[in-house]
């Protein structure tokens, strides 16, 4: 924690030197999901990329210390040799946990607000925002760690509606074991087939009611959206081309390959 206290520290302070001369700033995530050209100036830029590690993992609170920019994929990988998940995981693996703030599953946040202010908010002590951060953009303060909580109860439901008389209801259940007969699906190499096109093809000429089971690794499951970015990509590739044509087409149509744009946060802070 020696390595993290010490970013988060220099963040409040460069926070309060600015806040002190009535200076805005712009935060610096390393990355960001959209598209749309910035125009921004060099100056006044808080940069937290370096917050970006798991930096604890407690098995008997079943409990995580998560820097806002772990991207969902490595924070699964940090938690699931623990027997650890976090109960709501992002689609796509490069939403970070300070970007997807869920404040009905975090325990604790951390944020070094627009003054310089180290506040430590849960639901108990500054819930207003606690609560209000969720979906506020950054506005409410630069968050700079987050306690995330495991709920073992929690399985897995999915539901696509292929049209008005083609649904599917998909049921997961965490195991530890297989059938040696049954093969293990994968869904994120360039020859797989798309997930919601599999599951298509899986139950259309399927008889009512009837139920079919995989065995999909439980991180290839959590991003399943990732190599289609859920259905956009049939506006960008052919998912039925020929493998060669799949694998040229295959790194631009990942969802995690959305996120190119390294500029600093829209949220402007005074």
């Amino acid at each position: 924690m020696e390595r993290h206290n010490q970013i988060f520290q220099d963040v409040a302070d460069q926070i309060r030197d600015l806040y002190k001369f009535g200076q805005p700033f712009r935060v610096f995530h390393g990355s960001s999901s959209s598209t749309r050209p910035r125009h921004y100036s060099d100056t006044n830029v808080i940069d937290t990329s370096m917050l970006s590690q798991v930096t604890s993992v407690d098995t008997n609170k079943r409990t995580c210390l998560v820097e806002p920019n772990v991207p969902m994929d490595r924070l699964v990988e940090a938690t699931m040799p623990h027997g650890l998940v976090y109960p709501v995981v992002m689609e796509l693996p490069g939403i970070t946990a300070g970007g997807s703030l869920q404040e009905h599953l975090e325990k604790v946040v951390r944020f070094d607000t627009g003054n310089g202010d180290i506040i430590r908010a849960s639901r108990e002590e500054h819930e207003d925002l606690f609560h209000g951060a969720a979906g506020a953009a950054g506005t409410l303060g630069v968050t700079t760690l987050i306690q995330c909580c495991d709920k073992p109860e929690v399985d897995y439901v999915d539901g696509i509606l292929f049209s008005k008389d083609h649904g599917t209801i998909i049921m997961g259940e965490l195991t530890n074991t297989k059938p040696a007969n049954s093969r293990i699906r994968t869904l994120s190499n360039a020859e797989d087939p798309w997930f919601y096109l599999y599951v298509q093809g899986q139950t259309e000429r399927l008889p009512e009611y009837s139920t079919v089971t995989e065995y999909i690794p439980l991180g290839v499951y959590l991003f399943r959206s990732n190599q289609p970015l859920w259905w956009i990509s049939i506006f960008k590739a052919d998912p039925k081309a020929d493998m060669q044509s799949k694998i040229l087409a295959d790194a631009k149509v990942h969802g995690d390959d959305v996120s190119t744009n390294e500029a600093p946060k829209a949220a402007r802070h005074t």
